[in-house]
């Protein structure tokens, strides 16, 4: 049995996959995450409980499955939102090594702000018809996923293991959820009695690309130190976490290098992008395949 034998701390948790897309394969990253959930749904089986947590967007235009949470409190830059989250089973078929066809369920948890505002539609910030920008949908969604986990992890304490509720492993993917990993510890050490549920969660975190990093740029270190002490609400000996400088001196806060420099296992996706993305925050990224069909994704 492959989980017994590679992954024994696996046995038993729920795999919380998390991105800005994995049902829909609007881009690379859902094709991405779609195709690699169906590899590490062969190789845990019925051993770990494989969920999906992604964006209720405004256009999603599927049906969501049932809401089970209609007040799920997001700590949103210095102010309580309220998130609703629905469940669905998506039943994936997979052709087998006899020649068959099984069928593979996973769990597909999608959130929402109740007015849908920090939400809007997939890669659309500040526009007319999705008007939150790309930090805040960051923020939010991050944030949101937290909550959600830290929710799971009560259940999973709260009920000795019983009804399914187990505690999460958090695996997040690229600029709009690397953040998780920074959150998870940062709201914990904040507080520590509201998120107890929180300690001791690893979190895998996986850049895939070298552009989607969700970026901020500043004139200067004191004008990002502002908007992170002031329009996040971030305390001021965390900032350095989101803190960088482009070769071409350019001062960032970037969402990538929050999640990568605060995750139990920051990752890549290939030997080289390890290697070269790795160079900007100067980490020892693994270099894990994406399981992307390479013709889809040469570009």
């Amino acid at each position: 049995d492959w989980i017994e034998k590679y992954a024994p701390n696996l046995a038993g948790r729920i795999i919380v996959t998390a991105a800005a897309e994995i049902s829909r394969m609007i881009g690379g990253l859902g094709r991405v995450k779609f195709f690699d959930s169906v590899a590490i749904k062969r190789f845990v089986k019925d051993k770990a409980r494989l969920v999906w947590v992604e964006p209720y967007y405004n256009d999603f235009g599927e049906d969501p499955g049932e809401k089970i949470i209609d007040d799920l409190e997001v700590e949103f830059r210095g102010r309580p939102i309220h998130a609703e989250v629905y469940r669905r089973i998506k039943k994936i078929p997979v052709p087998n090594e006899k020649g068959g066809i099984e069928i593979f369920e996973i769990e597909d948890y999608l959130i929402r702000d109740k007015e849908g505002y920090y939400v809007g539609k997939p890669y659309k910030y500040g526009q007319e018809d999705s008007r939150v920008t790309q930090d805040e949908f960051t923020d939010f969604f991050s944030l949101a996923v937290v909550a959600l986990t830290n929710r799971m992890a009560k259940m999973a304490d709260d009920t000795g293991g019983r009804e399914g509720w187990v505690r999460p492993f958090l695996n997040v993917h690229d600029g709009q959820s690397l953040p998780v990993a920074f959150y998870r510890r940062y709201l914990y050490q904040k507080d520590p009695v509201k998120y107890a549920a929180l300690a001791g969660i690893p979190v895998s975190g996986v850049t895939h690309t070298y552009n989607n990093r969700a970026i901020l740029y500043f004139k200067t270190i004191r004008d990002a130190r502002a908007f992170l002490k002031d329009k996040m609400h971030i305390k001021e000996e965390y900032h350095w976490y989101f803190l960088n400088k482009l070769p071409d001196g350019q001062i960032v806060i970037d969402f990538s290098s929050v999640g990568l420099r605060t995750a139990h296992m920051p990752n890549g996706v290939s030997r080289i992008q390890a290697f070269e993305v790795g160079q900007i925050d100067a980490l020892p990224l693994r270099g894990i395949a994406n399981g992307d069909l390479r013709e889809l994704s040469a570009k």
